[in-house]
């Protein structure tokens, strides 16, 4: 009876600790207890909350304060709730809140007030304690006697209010449970559920997660040889495409040395018959200038002689006036150029024509062997990438046979509750 007292005690003293509102501790940063003259206490944040302008409004009995500035911090500090808190922290057993993991904290940091575990003490977790002075706790239980933490570890005990210093011997194997829980807890929260002892429970599961790890280690062992056979297909097919790739270049190169050659080639015949047409162009030009020239000439005398009177003048000059006219008139030079042009420009087109018709072939095969592999793709001999495909499904059905015949039950390694 003494020890319930106790406890009752300490949980009046814990709800006294408490915002009557938002129902979190109070503390010295953000959610400091501060009085009102009605003598309720709140948190700073909820007055901060319930604060219209310059007015607050009691919550609970509902008078009105004017506040200067509209500043709650002109509100008194509740001194007694601070130090009813640093009481219960004294005298109940505290838990580290930094690993989150129900450990006790048996450390305490003068400097910051903190309070940590050995597991966050050894591993420095808590980083403004760095530096800082720490000492050993001393915990004692409600009948006065010291806490062995080797006896009971702190992750092995209840800390429903109420039930504190409990140890979890009991298991609940309730769906919505599945968890350790304390002797006060089987007799309240889990009367009508299914409970056994935390030992039996442990020998089920450990024995369960045995054969669990034995089944998935050959498991483990059949994927290793599976990776190893994917590895040597993708070192296969990496060796492969290098092949193919130094080929298809090889091959790319001795078509551009192909084309470079014989656009230099032809280059070089265009020039020579250019230059060769350009000379005989530049013979005939002056062969028509001087023509022309003499021509004209000729003309100009001829109408000279027409136009004057003196008769024997005319007569002495007519004949080989004629004689030049006539052989002017008679003159074909007009007619080599064009006989030239078109010859000069059926050869070109013709070196032209030949590498057109080189390369339409080039790209006619092309297109003949892209239909014959859609149309006839198992006359074609099989690539790299067909022989990988080929091999990964084959080791894929390999795989599926071998699970068929020894299925492995991967529904129990995450769930291993027995109903």
């Amino acid at each position: 009876m003494t020890t319930a007292n106790n406890q009752g005690f300490i949980k009046e003293i814990h709800n006294l600790c408490e915002c009557n509102i938002c129902y979190n501790e109070y503390d010295e940063k953000k959610r400091i207890p501060r009085v009102l003259p009605c003598q309720h206490t709140f948190c700073s944040i909820c007055l901060a909350k319930h604060c219209k302008q310059q007015s607050l409004k009691c919550p609970f009995c509902n008078r009105e304060y004017h506040l200067e500035k509209g500043n709650v911090n002109s509100f008194p500090k509740d001194y007694t709730r601070r130090d009813l808190k640093e009481l219960l922290e004294k005298f109940s057993i505290p838990l580290c809140k930094e690993c989150k993991n129900n450990n006790l904290a048996e450390y305490f940091c003068k400097t910051c007030k903190a309070r940590i575990c050995h597991i966050c003490y050894s591993q420095r977790k808590f980083g403004n304690c760095k530096g800082h002075d720490f000492e050993r706790q001393a915990f004692l239980s409600s009948s006065e006697t010291p806490i062995s933490t080797t006896d009971i570890p702190a992750n092995s005990v209840c800390i429903i209010p109420g039930h504190e210093n409990n140890e979890l011997k009991y298991f609940c194997r309730e769906n919505t449970c599945s968890k350790a829980v304390c002797a006060n807890c089987v007799v309240d929260s889990h009367k009508d559920h299914a409970t056994v002892t935390v030992a039996d429970e442990f020998d089920i599961r450990k024995k369960d997660l045995q054969n669990i790890c034995r089944t998935t280690r050959k498991k483990i062992v059949k994927a290793k040889l599976f990776l190893d056979d994917i590895c040597k297909c993708i070192a296969l097919v990496t060796e492969n495409d290098k092949k193919i790739r130094n080929s298809l270049m090889e091959h790319a190169k001795r078509g551009i040395k192909y084309i470079n050659d014989f656009q230099i080639e032809a280059e070089k015949n265009f020039n020579e018959k250019l230059r060769n047409y350009a000379e005989t162009l530049e013979r005939r030009q002056e062969q028509v200038k001087s023509f022309l020239e003499n021509s004209l000439e000729c003309c100009a005398i001829a109408e000279e002689a027409i136009k004057g009177e003196n008769k024997v003048v005319f007569l002495s000059l007519e004949k080989t006036l004629t004689e030049k006219l006539k052989m002017f008139e008679q003159s074909d030079i007009e007619k080599h150029s064009k006989v030239m042009q078109s010859s000069y420009d059926f050869e070109i087109r013709e070196r032209i024509e030949e590498l057109a018709r080189k390369i339409d072939q080039m790209i006619s095969k092309n297109d003949i062997a892209a239909k014959k592999e859609k149309t006839l793709p198992n006359r074609e001999p099989a690539s790299c990438f067909h022989v990988f495909l080929s091999v990964f499904v084959t080791l894929f059905l390999a795989t599926l046979t071998i699970l068929t015949f020894f299925p492995v039950p991967y529904s129990r390694v995450f769930d291993v509750d027995r109903k």
